[in-house]
């Protein structure tokens, strides 16, 4: 039982985000090699986030809102007032990447994921 987790509930935590993270993974799918809408989170235009990020993390958010209600979660293509929020995190917090390997996808390239991690009280507990 690390950091004084039951056993059944990191295995099922675990199992839903490999279960999301496929589910992501054929969102993705869906728009490669097509053409996307792509915007840019900086000034020097190094960072970009296309229609796929954003139906990739909407579709994770939602799914572990409606598993995990008492969950938080931080997604990379949230608004930055979001990410900035001090509010005490709750125990559980989800980190995720919805495509994790942006600039390869928009070169065509099949080097890309979407990437959940799980936090317990800070420490990584699960991922996918």
């Amino acid at each position: 039982m690390p950091y004084g987790i039951e056993d059944q509930t990191l295995a099922e935590i675990e199992a839903f985000a490999v279960e999301i993270a496929a589910e992501a993974g054929k969102i993705l799918g869906r728009h490669f090699g097509r053409s996307l809408k792509i915007e840019y989170k900086d000034k020097r235009e190094s960072d970009p986030v296309t229609d796929a990020d954003h139906e990739s993390q909407s579709f994770l958010v939602e799914a572990i809102t409606k598993r995990f209600p008492e969950h938080g979660i931080l997604g990379e293509e949230d608004d930055e007032e979001k990410q900035e929020d001090t509010s005490p995190a709750p125990d559980f917090l989800w980190v995720l990447d919805p495509l994790d390997g942006t600039k390869n996808f928009l070169h065509g390239l099949p080097i890309y994921a979407s990437s959940i991690g799980v936090l317990y009280k800070g420490a990584p507990v699960a991922g996918a």
